[in-house]
């Protein structure tokens, strides 16, 4: 079976496994990622913070985003620009609009440059394995965001159930540092950077 073809036959299975999860489980379930997240030590020392709004079966990061925010830490959520992704600062006062897939999109001009260490960027993805291989929704959006950003630490966010022992690979695809579930960590890692602690303007 061809790469594409077993991605698409993977895709259907993991999006149907994350329907069927309960709403009251998803809602444990993001519990328990965010207080994953929140003891990495890449994001306890990262002075931005890229995170995304969930879609209703997805865990949801806004916790963790809140959180990083309160210690003084710049956050970030994705807008769509044409075929690219690029992530845009936000505050409490940031407004938003239904981006081209009905997600709320931020509306700002100040994105995220590669500003090297200190960056931690929160990934969804419909299925990943332990090697950090993620498995998206057949875009692209994210490999090629996650390409311009290649000293940021990259945390993919999942459920158990999307969780396999090996995908597909294609050149482009950009892998996960770390994979985090509602019960667990996987993924090769990385040192924590050297982020300098500022303090907020």
């Amino acid at each position: 079976m061809a790469a594409c073809d077993a991605k698409h036959s993977l895709r259907t299975r993991l999006l149907a496994a994350r329907r069927a999860i309960a709403v009251d489980v998803r809602q444990r379930g993001s519990a328990g990622v965010v207080s994953r997240v929140l003891e990495l030590p890449a994001f306890q020392v990262a002075r931005h913070v890229v995170g995304f709004v969930a879609a209703p079966t997805e865990p949801d990061p806004r916790s963790a985003l809140a959180a990083a925010r309160a210690r003084g830490a710049c956050v970030y959520l994705p807008r769509m620009a044409g075929d690219s992704l690029r992530f845009v600062a936000v505050d409490a006062d940031s407004r938003y609009a239904p981006g081209p897939h009905g997600i709320p999109e931020p509306d700002g001009s100040s994105v995220l440059t590669d500003d090297g260490d200190g960056a931690v960027i929160l990934v969804p993805g419909v299925g990943f394995d332990p090697a950090g291989t993620r498995l998206g929704r057949g875009g692209g959006w994210y490999d090629r965001a996650l390409a311009a950003h290649p000293r940021a630490v990259r945390v993919g966010l999942a459920w158990d159930v999307a969780i396999v022992p090996a995908l597909p690979r294609e050149p482009w695809d950009v892998s996960m540092h770390f994979i985090i579930t509602e019960s667990r960590v996987l993924g090769p890692g990385v040192p924590v950077p050297s982020a300098r602690r500022e303090s907020p303007a």
